[in-house]
């Protein structure tokens, strides 16, 4: 594993990230199950999509900008048995998937790192089936344990904002932590 993999793997798959978006049950949480296909958006070391293809026996969409990561994913896929898992890689700012394919996108603290925010929303809806949902994961904007900085940062009232701005109508704001909030969207 490079250096790069393994510095990122330290910091996303830290005990207590884990412990407060706690992949399976907010998974269960927003209704993900057997037969539905994810997009998980930014996946990195793959924390929700290793347990989603676990979940559902259809596809699971890993897209990262990273080959690093893309390799990493890989392995994982191999090393767990995970046959349903795509590791995807993104150019750009269009994701590498048709229309309404996806019946649950997740972004998970990556929406600050994007130059431009409303349009990776309406990407994310593009890519999501008419009844399906996106999730959105983002640090608090103000001083926590861990996270990018302040500057950074998307307060929770921008991002349902932004998010009615790219189309969607149904914005539900959740708390996960002293460290992060979640938006659940739909169409």
């Amino acid at each position: 594993m490079n250096i790069f993999v393994e510095k990122m793997k330290l910091k996303l798959e830290s005990e207590d990230r884990i412990n407060e978006l706690s992949p399976k049950e907010t998974l269960e949480k927003l209704g993900f199950k057997d037969g539905m296909i994810l997009c998980d958006i930014g996946a990195g070391t793959g924390l929700f999509s290793n347990i989603a293809a676990k979940i559902s026996s259809n596809s699971i969409y890993a897209l990262d900008i990273s080959d690093d990561m893309l390799e990493y994913l890989e392995e994982k896929k191999k090393e767990l048995s995970l046959s349903n898992l795509i590791p995807t890689k993104v150019v750009g700012d269009t994701l590498p998937l048709e229309s309404e394919k996806a019946d649950l996108a997740i972004m998970v603290t990556v929406l600050h790192e994007v130059n431009n925010q409303k349009e990776m929303l309406k990407e994310i809806k593009r890519v999501i089936k008419e009844d399906g949902r996106a999730f959105i994961v983002e640090f608090h904007n103000s001083e926590t344990p861990f996270g990018p900085p302040l500057s950074r940062r998307i307060d929770s009232k921008d991002l349902i904002s932004l998010s009615k701005e790219a189309g969607f109508t149904k914005v539900e704001e959740i708390n996960l932590g002293v460290n992060m909030y979640g938006i659940i969207l739909e169409k």
